[in-house]
């Protein structure tokens, strides 16, 4: 079991320029990026956090999805502990080829299933929370800075902590849920479990020099790949009602069989809690399998 809380401020200045909207006609580069570390006292803060969920849908010959994987990866360096990332792979530039660099598949049927649901019809677009801003349910990376800091600026709704435990002799993964309700809340919830995994290594089509190698990285490490979906791509109910209230808390246990062809030591468990009707995130939590 592992608790993440920022200890230090990061503060990173975009400079965007997109000419183009479509993955394969993008100008490079729209995306670079200047970061100053400023470092803190080392304080513990044991305060519950909002923890936002950024979905980005991807593909291994998007040419602009490295620059906007690096965005989430510095987003999440910045505001430490309180972005998930799950990198979906599906639409037409995930489709790999019969021969050559791109062979490898990374399209799964939940991703898929998410693709076609969001209406997702170019790369990349991101979805922080499932929840428009400023109208938009699908945003571009020029966006997602500012989505992700109005969803952390809001109150915590809820807490989620995991423990997994990992049995390598039969892949069985066990994972036990702990959520904290932390303000009274209306309707229906569910609760969904996502596996990912880290350091996939293949090619990955690229514009900007600035990421790698233009137009192919050989050796590219794809990281928060979305793999499966434990207990169903939209989750569960919890326990159906009218709701929840404050300091209520929920206790959920799973169990898994890994496949064979994911190596655990990569693989993070991913939950949500979202709210029936709208698909949209309150909550959401991270934690490695080994």
């Amino acid at each position: 079991m592992k608790k993440h809380h920022p200890t230090s401020v990061i503060i990173i200045t975009w400079i965007f320029t997109m000419m183009q909207i479509a993955c394969d006609k993008v100008d490079a580069p729209y995306l670079e990026h200047i970061q100053t570390y400023l470092d803190t006292a080392q304080t513990s803060d044991t305060s519950y956090k909002r923890i936002a969920l950024l979905e980005d849908f991807t593909g291994h010959k998007c040419v602009n999805c490295p620059q906007a994987a690096q965005l989430a990866k510095n987003l999440q360096l910045a505001h430490k502990g309180q972005i998930v990332v799950v990198e979906i792979h599906a639409g037409f530039f995930a489709v790999p080829d019969q021969s050559g660099l791109y062979i490898a598949d990374y399209r799964c049927t939940e991703g898929t299933s998410l693709n076609d649901y969001f209406n997702i019809m170019q790369y990349p677009t991101g979805l922080v929370n499932r929840k428009a801003y400023e109208g938009k349910i699908r945003l571009l990376p020029t966006s997602w800075e500012s989505a992700i800091l109005a969803e952390l600026k809001q109150e915590p709704l809820a807490f989620i902590q995991l423990e997994n435990t990992f049995n390598p002799q039969n892949r069985n993964l066990r994972i036990e849920t702990d959520i904290k309700i932390l303000q009274n809340l209306e309707g229906e919830y569910t609760y969904t479990l996502y596996l990912i995994e880290n350091h996939l290594i293949s090619s990955q089509k690229n514009n900007n020099s600035f990421v790698g190698p233009v137009p192919d990285i050989t050796d590219y490490v794809h990281n928060h790949v979305l793999r499966t979906s434990i207990n169903g791509i939209w989750g569960e109910t919890l326990h159906p009602g009218n709701g929840f209230v404050k300091d209520e808390t929920i206790q959920l246990i799973h169990n898994f069989i890994m496949s064979e062809n994911w190596n655990a030591s990569q693989c993070h468990v991913v939950a949500l809690m979202s709210k029936v009707g709208t698909n949209e995130v309150i909550q959401a939590a991270e934690e490695s399998i080994e």
